[in-house]
Formats: C-alpha cells, structure tokens, sequence
C-alpha cells in the first residue's frame, strides 16, 4: 500500500472524523491532557502488580492527576472564559514606530491564545489603513484585498481569536498574486507587532466555509470573482495558553539553518555568507530563516549570484515543494522580509522576474521540476533609481 493509500484510508477512519469534529468545535486544543491524564492513571493500576508497584503507582497517579488538574483549568481560564481581564501587552499604550525591521522580524511570534476583549479603535484603524495600503502595493498584475472579519471563525490552532484579516485572490490561480498576498499581508503583521498587536498566520487550519459565510451575509464575497487564500488573527496576546499549544510552541520554535535555505552554483553547494559580497547581508538571511511558513516548513530557498565584472548581486527566490498556495504565500513572506531588513542595512534593491536566460539558464528545457522560481532580488547601485 502507497503512502497516498495510507493517508486516504486514515482520512477516511472514525479516528480523523472525530479529530475534525473537535478541531472545528474548538476543543482539540484541550483534550490531550485529559487523554494522556487517563493513560497514565490506567497503568498506574498495572504498576500496581510490578516489583517497582509503589513509586511507579505513585509517579504515573501524580502526572495523570497533574494532567487532569491542567486539562480542566484550561478549560474553565481559556475555553469558557472564566478569569479576570487580563492587562494591555506593555508598549500597547504607545506604539512602537522606530523599531529596527530586523529585530521587529525576530521578535515576532505567532499568537495561538488571545484575550477576549477586542482592538482598540486606534489600532484597528491603523491596521485595517496598512492592509489598504499594502494590498495595492503588488508585485503582480492581479487585484488582492484584505478584508476584516469581527466574528468567531473556524480556525486551529488560535483560541479566543475573534477578528481577522482574510486574504482574498482571484478565483483563477495566478502564482504572483499568492507571493503578493505573503507579501503584503507580512508586511501588515509586522507594523501590527510594532504596536504590540498579536498575530497569527492560519493557512490549512482555517475553515474556507465558515469564512466565506461570514464574508457573504455582508456581500463582500463573490464564487466567481474571488478565492480564500488564507487567514491572519489579530488581537492582544493572552498570557493563558493550553497546555498542548505550549508544547506545540516550544517544538515549533526552530528553524533550518543557513545552510539548507542559501546556496550558490545551481543549489551545488552553500552560499559562502562570510566572503564579499554576500557577508553584507548576514541580517537579511537571519530575518528571511525566521520567516514563519505553513506547518514552519520552510519551503523557501534562495540562489545568491555576484557578477564579478558588472558587480552586480543577485538573489534569486525557490520553492521546494510542488505547493500551489502555501508555498508561494511562504515566498512571500519571505521576500516581504528580506526587503525590510535590506532596508534596515541600507542596501537598495529590486524585485524582478527574470526569464530564464536572464537568470544564466541557455536551455529551458533542462529546467527541474522542483525547485519552482518565484522571483529575484537585485542589488541597485548609486547610480540606479528605484
């Protein structure tokens, strides 16, 4: 049996319709410690019978205690809401607006608990002005927006999230319009983390339909004409977090090194970073390495070029992976970060499309499959305009 096989029939299983009915009701997040709790007070019976039956009894009936006393109050501080108001994030009552764009990239985490309370109106306004802005400054030709959303959506694995950013293509797939959407939308997120404003990226696990039916009872969804694309939360950071998204974020919290995302002479080797010309852009690769994607895949990686009789230094975008919307989105985001730390060390440049001739490629046809270009950044020199 093919991995495919293994993976439709499990998708077809009782295990993955509850696993879903949870996820879509909000209660995934809580159940483990309680299923884990169970297990370890159900051996706790069986050490009864073993040699070592007093300090395993003892040890398995504490953890599976400690995971119920956990599980339930999560339940009551998180799922129903029972705790005191929480404070405003510090900074929150005046905004950040001189943060340096790399340290605001390696600040900014992903907010899987929210508080219940909503924006305040200066930053909902400030945010929503951003999204406005940044969704018409595209690299591609097709139409993108942003549009809020002020209700409870089917989303995982965020809790308590309340208001959104939904990001909307067009309805026929345009590759350039998904790393626009990356782009723009990552570029929104990090002016919301300079005000203190949690965020959190949702792509597979956000329901398309619960979205689309809160978009039409307003008429600002169209089958025809628009596509989901995916899904940012937005509010102030919770310091109440269920116990598995804590887990979920400390092993998430890691990213591939330098030398799996950068690399030189068709992806043969990696890209030497600490030889002239690439070691001018140390803080473009960290900030790039931190860029949040799908699952923390990292899909990413990027061809570094130096023309040694022009000067010139070029760094062409790839996807690994065949993905037709996450990928792209993760490209995005990517380069949405790389031009704002090029900014932040002073260095210009410019986002193209190059050909593959352009790109030092005679033969078209001896192009892989994998890795997918996306686009290239090129260095502009004193001499060159915008």
């Amino acid at each position: 049996m093919s991995k495919g096989d293994i993976q439709y029939s499990f998708e077809r299983s009782l295990l993955w319709r509850i696993k879903l009915h949870l996820q879509g009701t909000g209660w995934l997040q809580y159940t483990p410690p309680f299923i884990l709790g169970s297990f370890c007070l159900v051996m706790s019976s069986f050490a009864s019978f073993s040699i070592a039956s007093a300090h395993m009894n003892s040890f398995l009936v504490t953890i599976g205690k400690l995971l119920w006393a956990v599980g339930i109050v999560d339940v009551l501080t998180i799922k129903l809401n029972i705790r005191p108001t929480e404070p405003l994030p510090k900074h929150t009552e005046n905004c950040v607006d001189a943060c340096d764009s790399c340290s605001v990239i390696l600040h900014r985490r992903s907010c899987r608990s929210f508080q219940p309370r909503k924006l305040r109106l200066q930053h909902l306004k400030e945010i929503l002005q951003c999204a406005r802005t940044e969704s018409k400054q595209t690299l591609g030709p097709e139409f993108i927006r942003f549009e809020y959303v002020d209700s409870p959506l089917k989303v995982w694995p965020a809790v308590n999230a309340h208001e959104f950013l939904v990001a909307i293509g067009p309805a026929k797939y345009d590759r350039m319009a998904m790393i626009d959407v990356g782009r723009s939308l990552q570029a929104v997120i990090l002016h919301a983390t300079r005000m203190d404003v949690a965020t959190c990226w949702i792509g597979p696990g956000a329901d398309h339909l619960s979205v689309q039916k809160a978009l039409k009872l307003e008429g600002r969804y169209n089958n025809t004409r628009d596509h989901i694309i995916c899904v940012c939360a937005i509010g102030y950071k919770s310091l109440l977090v269920p116990l598995t998204i804590r887990l979920a974020n400390i092993l998430s919290h890691s990213r591939k090194p330098r030398e799996e995302l950068f690399f030189d002479n068709n992806f043969q080797r990696p890209l030497d970073i600490t030889k002239y010309p690439f070691n001018m852009y140390a803080k473009c690769y960290e900030a790039a390495r931190w860029s949040p994607s799908s699952y923390n895949a990292q899909p990413t990686q990027c061809l570094g070029s130096w023309d040694r009789t022009t000067n010139a230094v070029r760094f062409d975008f790839y996807s690994s992976i065949k993905s037709r919307y996450y990928a792209p989105v993760a490209a995005g985001i990517w380069l949405r970060d790389w031009e704002a730390a090029c900014e932040s060390i002073g260095i210009r440049g410019r986002f193209a499309a190059l050909t593959p001739k352009e790109r030092g490629i005679e033969n078209a046809d001896s192009i892989p499959t994998l890795p997918i270009y996306n686009i290239s950044w090129i260095q502009l020199g004193d001499s060159d305009s915008q």
